[in-house]
């Protein structure tokens, strides 16, 4: 006995979830697998019995910790100090959840003679006298019983007797009032399992003024749970969807999402369905605070929720939401920032927060959509922070309808959750994240100062475009052309790119035609001068993206060259602005077809031009990736951006390089 916490079952009832200086010491008196519980960590849930050797009560093992069973190590009688813990009720019993564990020992038999804690108990100061009721009159120790159906371990017949003929008790709130204050750390053991939970039912939605539930009664959400069935958060809807509308087997509806940001910086995601959409879609305003409770909490499909909680919140007809108003205690909005500047080094596909001012908005577009074959409007804007760099950010939907007008006159915008893309180096797209304009944080008036004194007359790197030039790669990052074939580059599922300085020694333009294609006069989108037209065979041009005929068309280059530097030779495909960095701004492709076709001034006109281009030195920055060519796999490397060297920086740089190897 003395190897467990004395009366720990009671403590743990008294004080609710677990604290700092209290790690109590049990036994484990059974470990089995949740019937129905797929297997593999994700699907599988275990239940515990624990004992302190005078009371014993149900637990669950938190997912990560389902490590132990498989090792072999948490087993029937090993002797556990439980470092962190929940405690629910489910079904009227008591529920102790591990979070965290040690393992000190295993006796190998059972210590003392437990016997079940009320199974009606609730959890808070008043509870401890109830769970200790099975001690009184305790009967004679009997063999334990295990129940095929729960794994439970059964109490002897008379002392079944005993507990019906106790008063039956209401479970009390899982959470203690006492117990918000001293949270610290918000944490989450159940980022991706799934539970059974309750719904409460019999709940009417009422929209007043004034919060209709006491804060002590709060729930954080960094503490919602599955087992949890009796809950209330106040929260600030930061973000609201539009309806969007489902149909499949099980038949068809409406739904809208948003995301609840609570006083402790945690946010979830709220999705409701049906009839709750007509219900509450008016009624929930974006920035105003309210009290929810009466939904189903599950696990959040992270492919699709951005939000912190590892949680999401079902809400039908039932639900009861109270506007509460404003509330200084809960954020407008919290930010996790990331630098523009500092993108290139965010994977692709990841989320991300970035706050600056809108320098630009193009007019909306529509792009046809590969999944659902649906015309999507589409709008870009610019956006520039004080790292001195700025990058494409994608609307889509209504808001990119509006954009033009609502992103007018520069505004300081902040964006949360944008999904980071590796197409032409970097750009963002809104992915159901927030947007807010001119938020009130204290970063907000550090870009906005930026702005007004350096960033509007300033020179601002871009991160993103057709040139995809990205971040200046140094003078330590570039490597020699050989390694596109030393390091095998240009055989995985995504390009690859680096950078060299190379001598451009070779042009191919004997292209039939000329080193160009044609292209739609169109400057506005979907074309933008860049979509191929074909003649019709009367003079005029016919785009398939805009469907138009034209009488004219604009020519851009499309020709392949060589690079050598002292490792090897490549060939590599240039695109037209770098072919007009190469040859001149003023030498465009339709010049060239004027002297080539027209004037036939081949040797100083057209021929001079390439000439003049030839063994010159360049900062290249190639992706490299592999395409089919007719039966055959072949690596291609294509120049996205080239600098000329400024030979004076590239002096020091080689100096420099020289002195760190001395």
């Amino acid at each position: 006995m003395s190897l467990l916490t004395h009366n720990a079952i009671n403590q743990i009832i008294r004080q609710g979830d677990s604290s700092e200086d209290f790690n109590p010491v049990l036994q484990i008196l059974q470990v089995k697998q949740v019937p129905g519980a797929t297997s593999g960590v994700q699907g599988e849930r275990y239940r515990l019995i624990l004992s302190d050797g005078d009371l014993y009560a149900q637990g669950m093992l938190a997912k990560q910790l389902i490590h132990h069973v498989h090792s072999g190590e948490l087993t029937v009688h090993a002797v556990i100090r439980v470092k962190n813990y929940l405690t629910n009720i489910v079904n009227n019993k008591l529920v102790i959840i591990i979070l965290n564990l040690d393992i000190l020992n295993n006796p190998g038999n059972k210590i003392g003679n437990p016997v079940m804690v009320n199974d009606t108990v609730g959890v808070g100061p008043n509870a401890a006298a109830a769970a200790a009721a099975p001690m009184a009159n305790r009967p004679q120790p009997q063999p334990a019983l295990i129940t095929p159906m729960y794994g439970e371990i059964a109490q002897p017949p008379q002392h079944q007797q005993q507990q019906q003929q106790q008063p039956t008790r209401q479970p009390m709130n899982v959470y203690p009032t006492n117990h918000h204050a001293s949270v610290q750390q918000p944490t989450n053991p159940y980022s991706s399992a799934t539970y059974p939970t309750r719904v409460p039912s019999g709940s009417v939605a009422i929209e007043r003024t004034g919060s209709a539930v006491p804060d002590a009664n709060i729930t954080p959400i960094a503490h919602l749970n599955p087992y949890a069935n009796r809950w209330t958060i106040k929260a600030r809807v930061i973000n609201k969807s539009e309806i969007r509308t489902w149909s499949n087997a099980k038949g068809e509806g409406s739904l809208f999402s948003v995301d609840l940001l609570d006083s402790s910086g945690f946010d979830i995601r709220a999705t409701f369905f049906k009839e709750a959409v007509d219900k509450f879609y008016h009624m929930l305003q974006l920035n105003q605070v309210y009290t929810f409770s009466g939904g189903r909490i599950k696990t959040a499909n992270m492919q699709y929720n951005t939000c912190k909680s590892g949680l999401e919140i079902s809400m039908d007809q039932n639900a009861e939401i109270h506007l509460v108003g404003n509330d200084n205690s809960i954020q407008q909005q919290q930010y996790d920032l990331t630098k523009i500047a500092d993108l290139d080094v965010i994977e692709p596909n990841a989320h991300v927060d970035i706050m600056g001012i809108v320098k630009s908005v193009t007019p909306p577009s529509t792009v046809m959509s590969k999944k659902t074959q649906k015309e999507l409007f589409k709008a870009e804007l610019i956006v520039a922070d004080n790292s001195g760099a700025q990058v494409n950010v994608t609307l889509w939907g209504d808001r990119a309808k509006t954009a033009m007008s609502e992103f007018a006159n520069q505004p300081l915008v902040g964006f949360k959750k944008l999904r980071v893309s590796d197409f032409g180096g970097r750009s963002l797209s809104v992915a159901g994240g927030p947007i807010m304009i001119n938020p009130n944080v204290p970063e907000a008036n550090i870009i906005r100062h930026w702005w007004n004194t350096q960033g509007a007359h300033g020179a601002i790197r871009s991160m993103s475009g057709a040139s995809g030039a990205g971040r200046e790669a140094t003078f330590d990052e570039r490597k020699p052309i050989a390694s596109i074939q030393s390091e095998h580059m240009g055989f995985n599922e995504k390009p690859d790119y680096l950078t060299f300085k190379a001598t451009i020694n070779f042009i191919k333009r004997d292209k039939d035609g000329g080193p160009w294609y044609t292209a739609c006069a169109n400057p506005e989108p979907p074309c933008k001068n860049m979509c191929k037209v074909t003649n019709v065979g009367d003079g005029n041009w016919y785009c398939d993206r805009c469907q138009q005929t034209r009488a004219e068309c604009v020519r851009r280059y499309i020709f392949s060259g060589t690079v050598i530097d002292d490792s090897c030779t490549s060939w590599v495909s240039i695109f037209n602005d770098q072919a007009l960095q190469l040859l001149g701004e003023e030498n465009t492709a339709d010049r060239l077809y004027q002297l080539y076709f027209e004037q036939a001034d081949t040797e100083m006109g057209f021929e001079g031009t390439f000439h003049k281009a030839m063994f010159s030195d360049w900062i290249f920055k190639c992706k490299v990736k592999q395409e089919i060519v007719g039966d055959e796999n072949r690596i291609k490397a294509s120049i996205v951006d080239m600098q000329p060297v400024d030979y004076v920086k590239e002096s020091k740089n080689i100096l420099a390089a020289i002195a760190r190897m001395s």
